[in-house]
């Protein structure tokens, strides 16, 4: 069964490619949680995970989805199932330890109350995990 290898919030994270060598995932600026000047207000960040044990001869297994919703299920995104690319076989690790990185950026989003925020992952329609994130106003004297 698939699984969640690892999930951050940050500010941005990006694929790199360098020489033609192969692609890395770096990831700038990792959230604790989201201190907003404005709430309501809109923020981007991004998202970075890895998914590790997929079956490279399951095509359900390249479905995945991702929702970003508040505490009380409210959707803030919703991205709908995402096909990912034909994984490559690779024999010099295990299939449990095998898998991919990704990265996505939530743009604009609209936060309309201080509070916990989750990333609900699926893959092949189950729910693998659900990551929470703290938003919350700034407060001090910059911020009236």
């Amino acid at each position: 069964m698939p699984k969640i290898s690892y999930f951050v919030y940050c500010s941005q994270a990006v694929n790199m490619k360098e020489n033609g060598d192969e692609e890395y995932l770096v990831i700038q600026g990792p959230f604790a949680s989201i201190s907003l000047k404005y709430l309501p207000g809109m923020f981007s960040f991004s998202v970075a995970f890895s998914i590790l044990n997929l079956k490279e001869d399951k095509q359900q297994e390249r479905d995945i989805r991702l929702v970003f919703r508040d505490e009380k299920g409210d959707k803030l995104l919703d991205t709908d199932t995402i096909t990912l690319p034909e994984l490559q076989a690779c024999d010099d690790v295990p299939a449990e330890h095998r898998g991919i990185n990704l990265c996505m950026d939530y743009r604009n989003v609209l936060f309309s109350h201080a509070g916990v925020y989750y990333t609900d992952v699926y893959v092949a329609s189950e729910k693998l995990g659900s990551y929470p994130i703290y938003v919350n106003k700034k407060t001090g004297e910059d911020n009236v």
